[in-house]
């Protein structure tokens, strides 16, 4: 390249990029194995509620059983759909529109969209027609797309992780309430 500050504006946005994109792959990973922890511990949760803690006949220890296990129920289905908003965001969350901004680049070529060329022809002359300045265009709107990509999934999975802290706590004191009706009450 004839410019080294094009050049080096080049070699930042592609850096910025393959880190966003790591960062990416990161909450992804995160999300799952949230989702599988997340999955065995409300399993364990009504194991440990059915089989060891509720009884045959009605008592109090049953009334907080099943209120311990109803409000795992649904912090797990909270924090299950934020993990799933993590992994696969949308332009709407529970009927919210999260902004999502466009940004107008000729011979755009890093992301596929609705202008996207449909033929390889068509793909080839958008190809032939740039130059420093199309190629760093593109690079803005990709690292643009990237930036607003890990604000989508961050978000709700911040939200995620909070709920799963408070999944551990209720699971926690629940089954030390279950315990100590149980063998003390």
């Amino acid at each position: 390249m004839a410019n080294k500050t094009d050049e080096n504006i080049i070699d930042f946005l592609k850096d910025s990029i393959a880190y966003l994109e790591n960062r990416i792959t990161i909450v992804d990973n995160k999300a799952n194995i949230l989702l599988a922890v997340e999955g065995v511990l409300l399993g364990s949760l009504t194991y440990a509620v059915n089989e060891i803690f509720l009884t045959q006949s009605a008592s109090t220890i049953n009334t907080y059983g099943y209120i311990i296990l109803g409000g795992a129920f649904i912090l797990f289905t909270i924090i299950a759909l934020l993990l799933i908003h993590a992994i696969r965001p949308a332009k709407y969350f529970f009927g919210l529109k999260v902004p999502f901004k466009k940004m107008k680049v000729d011979n755009y070529v890093m992301w596929y969209d609705k202008d996207f060329p449909s033929t390889a022809d068509k793909y080839i002359n958008i190809i032939k027609k740039l130059n420093v300045d199309s190629i760093k265009n593109n690079y803005y709107k990709q690292h643009f797309i990237s930036l607003q990509l890990v604000r989508n999934k961050y978000t709700p999975y911040m939200w995620a992780t909070l709920g799963m802290k408070l999944l551990v706590i209720w699971t926690f004191v629940g089954v030390l309430l279950l315990v100590v009706l149980k063998f003390h009450g």
